[in-house]
């Protein structure tokens, strides 16, 4: 007769045994994953400080398997492979761990990261998110300053040129004196532009009540004068230059003028006669001004300059002032780089509120051809106070993400808390209560697409051509009150972390699995959908290599 004993014994047995073979299956599944991964060429990797999660389950829809260095803290040489297989579920660490274990040292076929080294150093993957550019560098601050200012040189026809605020990477001297010089002028054109554009113009000069002696406007005036006949005449050896430091006095009287008048809104000294011949040259300069240079329109009347430290990124130190001491005592003190950038004065405003858009733009090489891609998703990022020019808060000027998620407040009931809201929100804003719906086709999204047309053509004789690099970068844009749209920055990479905003979320979310879309799936077979990727240029590699496409096709 059996015994109990015995009977249980004898059902632990058949009971391990059973768990035996079903962790025995699973393994076996595991292994057949994982060598059908290796044979379609399905590993990833991700060597980045922030994880992507979008972009993962994207690879994992795909039959991808990823390899990680230290998986769950190193648990594959921490806990036995049963007790690892047996925890293993869809997604979980467990699992992870479990598959890092087989495939063992195999290499990765897709690489996402965010550093420049991994181009190199992984040259055997089949796809990396990163490109190799020669002599360019237009994603950095002081790069960018340079390069879009070589391109602009190129472009004969202004409304060609990449609008982009005047920018100085003052590591270099020379760079200093020029910031310097164009403070000078901006003072000047302020002044004038600020009085020409008052409806009573005529009540800003009073011989009884003015405070502000007339030879101070009378040398801005000169300074423009003389700066538009240079560009008339060149040659010309008799036009005097007010723009050196042998006026360092008079200067310095333009600078206390442009103050009282355009700040403290003190009126001018100045008989009735005078007042008429000043009125006139004002209107007349002023004319010439913005016929030759049409951006100091949006410079307003505030003489308002950035400071940015060159190799950080949103937001970070950057300095707002209209202050030249306190600029150059910056440059002179603090350990470390700058660029100098003019403050654009007149941006659109949504409710009261600044705000600038993120919008994405992508460069792929494939075994044919070299592509530039546009994405329209975009997130709209404002400030979380209202917009004045005699308070320079962060809140109201720094658009950046990562600093309006730091306040918990916003300027009007209409906008978000998280500061941020989707395109169509904006596009309609524009057409209900400014009814000016047709400028973002017709006038924002060109501009757009002709800023990048140019950075693409400027570049892509730079690329290291090598079939499966790809890189998406991140451009910041703002639109001005006349709906002209300036490239404030290029980021490279742009970040895809979701600000706990589903916006941001929505945003993420749908570059990422547009990323996939064009990187693997478009990749492999030139039918499949990119998702809203669309391609604004592409040229044969062949015909790239052999130069038989010219460097600058659009430059005119």
């Amino acid at each position: 007769m059996t015994t109990v004993f015995e009977f249980k014994r004898t059902v632990i047995r058949k009971s391990k045994t059973a768990k035996l073979l079903e962790i025995l299956e699973k393994f076996r599944k595991y292994e057949e994953r994982v060598e059908t991964a290796i044979r379609e060429g399905k590993i990833f990797k991700f060597i980045a400080a922030w994880d992507v999660p979008r972009i993962k389950h994207e690879l994992f829809k795909r039959g991808y398997i990823e390899t990680v260095a230290n998986p769950f803290y190193n648990l594959r040489s921490v806990l036995p492979l049963y007790n690892l297989i047996d925890a293993a579920e869809p997604f979980n660490d467990f699992e992870q761990a479990l598959l890092c274990k087989i495939l063992g040292d195999h290499q990765p076929n897709y690489i996402w990261t965010e550093q420049p080294w991994v181009y190199n150093w992984y040259d055997n993957a089949s796809i990396i998110n990163k490109l190799e550019f020669g002599n360019v560098n237009f994603w950095l601050k002081d790069g960018s300053c340079h390069y879009i200012r070589m391109i602009n040189s190129k472009i004969k026809k202004y409304k060609h040129r990449i609008k982009y605020p005047r920018s100085y990477d003052v590591v270099e001297h020379k760079e200093t004196e020029n910031f310097q010089k164009d403070y000078r002028f901006t003072a000047a054109t302020s002044l004038v532009q600020f009085l020409n554009d008052q409806e009573d113009i005529e009540s800003w000069f009073s011989k009884e009540n003015g405070t502000v002696y007339y030879s101070s406007l009378e040398f801005a005036l000169k300074v423009i004068e003389s700066r538009i006949r240079r560009i008339k005449r060149p040659d010309d050896t008799n036009n005097p230059n007010y723009e050196t430091k042998k006026f360092h006095h008079q200067w310095k009287k333009v600078f206390k003028a442009h103050e009282k008048v355009v700040i403290q809104k003190q009126k001018i000294v100045c008989g009735f006669d005078r007042a008429v011949d000043f009125i006139a040259r004002i209107a007349k300069v002023t004319d010439h001004l913005l016929r030759y240079y049409p951006n100091r329109r949006h410079d307003g009347y505030h003489n308002i300059w950035l400071l940015k430290p060159t190799y950080s990124g949103e937001g970070r130190g950057i300095i707002i002032t209209q202050n030249e001491k306190e600029i150059l005592h910056h440059i002179n003190h603090n350990n470390q780089f700058y660029i100098i950038q003019k403050y654009v004065e007149r941006p659109l405003l949504i409710y009261k509120t600044k705000f600038d858009l993120r919008q994405y733009f992508m460069f792929t090489v494939d075994k044919e051809y070299l592509r530039c891609w546009w994405h329209p998703v975009m997130s709209v990022k404002f400030a979380s106070e209202e917009f004045v020019l005699d308070v320079f808060n962060e809140t109201i000027h720094l658009t950046n993400a990562a600093i309006q998620v730091k306040y918990n407040k916003k300027s009007n009931p209409n906008l978000p808390i998280e500061h941020l809201w989707t395109l169509g929100p904006l596009v309609m804003y524009i057409e209900r209560f400014l009814k000016k719906g047709y400028m973002w086709e017709e006038s924002v999204v060109p501009a757009m697409k002709k800023a990048i047309s140019q950075i693409f053509f400027a570049c892509m004789h730079e690329i290291d051509l090598k079939p499966g690099r790809y890189e998406l970068f991140g451009n910041d844009w703002l639109i001005t009150d006349d709906f002209e749209t300036y490239l404030l920055e290029i980021n490279r990479p742009p970040s895809l972390v979701a600000y706990n905003s589903p916006v941001s979320e929505i945003v993420c979310s749908t570059i990422a699995t547009d990323i996939i879309r064009v990187s693997v799936d478009f990749y492999e077979d030139p039918t499949a959908s990119t998702g809203q990727f669309e391609i604004m240029h592409e040229y044969k590699i062949s015909d790239l290599k052999s130069g038989r496409v010219r460097k600058v096709p659009c430059w005119t």
